[in-house]
């Protein structure tokens, strides 16, 4: 008879370390690929190098890839791209890259203008917040998790996965 505590999540001791460190890393992009940032006073939140408003990295986004280089270590948080109390309506203002005194050929200027104009930042003070998931809320939801788990899972052709878990 097998062992009913088989399964892929199956914690083990490892010369590793700590089992559940391993269960853990195990699920690593899962985590990377769905945390962001919700943003608030824009001071924590790497512009370029990670998931905010859950629009993604801005540094993933060929046409604008150089800017940052170009721009170099003086603009690394959200705050340092919007313009200080500047707002149109509730949300705030984002400076134009021509304001940055760096040459930026125009088709660059439109691509960066257009993704930052989509990630509507509301006026607001305070730390940014790490949230999770894809919903409005931003609140992580076993629920959630399991979906995604299992999106990873279905993709990756597990058969022991499907057989339990799957819908008839």
């Amino acid at each position: 008879m097998p062992d009913s505590t088989e399964g892929i999540y199956q914690m083990q001791e490892t010369p590793k370390g700590s089992a559940i460190w391993d269960l853990a890393s195990q699920n690593r992009d899962i985590v990377e690929n769905n945390v962001f940032w919700e943003i608030r006073g824009g001071g924590e939140a790497k512009f370029w190098d990670e998931n905010w408003q859950q629009r993604g990295k801005m540094s993933r986004i060929q046409k604008i890839q150089n800017i940052q280089d170009k721009i170099g270590d003086n603009h690394i948080y959200v705050k340092d791209y919007w313009k200080e109390n500047e707002l149109d309506g509730i949300w705030r203002k984002w400076t134009k890259p021509e304001e940055w005194g760096i040459e930026i050929d125009q088709e660059q200027q439109e691509t960066f203008m257009k993704e930052v104009e989509s990630r509507k930042v509301k006026a607001r003070t305070g730390r940014d917040i790490i949230r999770w998931g894809k919903s409005t809320k931003g609140s992580f939801t076993v629920k959630e998790a399991y979906y995604l788990t299992d999106q990873q899972e279905v993709t990756e052709g597990n058969q022991d996965w499907k057989g339990i878990w799957g819908k008839n």
